[in-house]
């Protein structure tokens, strides 16, 4: 979908696929990743105008990958720290959490996101208690 060149079909078609993934009664691990997936390229690609819609759809891609990494950690975490449909959503703080453990290949300068900053393991975990103790 990324590759195509008419965005507004692009868009069109992942939420197509989104609806479609989000209406399965019991997904399964992938499913679930793929629902991730779709969320972030849609995020991606729709307008920027509605800051609450964007917030929403990035908050259910983000628990759908921490979902599907809960069921298989090993497939998973390698295929979101390489893959550049969740680049829309690095940076989340949820999205942060659950990638703590795994170091991030460098995100694409983009003059709407700011880069998630990665961390020595040490580092990671007392900012991780941190986080906990601030929410």
């Amino acid at each position: 979908m990324r590759e195509l060149e008419q965005p507004a079909e692009s868009l069109a078609r992942g939420r197509v696929s989104l609806v479609v993934y989000e209406s399965i009664d019991q997904p399964d691990a992938i499913v679930l990743y793929n629902m991730a997936c779709a969320g972030g390229i849609i995020s991606a690609l729709r307008d920027r105008g509605c800051t609450e819609e964007s917030e929403n759809l990035e908050a259910r891609a983000v628990d759908y990958l921490r979902r599907a990494i809960e069921v298989d950690r090993a497939l998973f975490l390698p295929m979101v720290s390489e893959g550049h449909d969740f680049d829309p959503l690095r940076h989340r703080t949820n999205f942060r959490a659950i990638m703590a453990d795994v170091v991030l290949p460098p995100i694409p300068s983009s003059p709407f996101r700011r880069s998630a900053p990665v961390y020595p393991p040490g580092v990671q975990q007392v900012l991780r208690a941190l986080s906990k103790r601030i929410d």
